[in-house]
């Protein structure tokens, strides 16, 4: 049989957790960002850690501005600094409250069975 079919446009085809998707960031003191997601969801986290654990946040553990230049990107599923530099919903969303020390910031990567942000 050869032919197409396409969904109606209301239908929603969802295979496994929900992507966390992103209200309001706000940044706060240091690397620290305020988050609220879509679902009423807040907390602050402390990217620090995140941002030391790759070589190419190095212009943001160092410039204060361009880290205050986020925003949110066209999807809700992460903020973005420029074509090179993004830090996703997902990992926003795994990240412990405010202040944890860097085995934290291990153990959230081995949980998303991830090596970077």
């Amino acid at each position: 049989m050869v032919g197409t079919a396409s969904p109606p446009d209301d239908d929603v085809v969802s295979v496994g957790r929900r992507v966390p998707r992103l209200a309001a960031v706000e940044p706060r003191e240091g690397r620290k960002l305020f988050v609220r997601f879509d679902d009423g969801r807040e907390k602050t986290v402390d990217l620090a850690p995140a941002l030391e654990s790759r070589r190419l946040y190095k212009p943001l553990r160092e410039d204060d501005a361009l880290f205050r230049s986020f925003r949110i990107n066209e999807y809700r599923n992460a903020i973005e600094w420029n074509d090179a530099l993004d830090f996703s919903a997902m990992w926003l969303e795994a990240l412990p409250p405010s202040e944890f020390t860097n085995d934290d910031f291990h153990s959230t990567m081995e949980r998303q069975d991830r090596s970077e942000p």
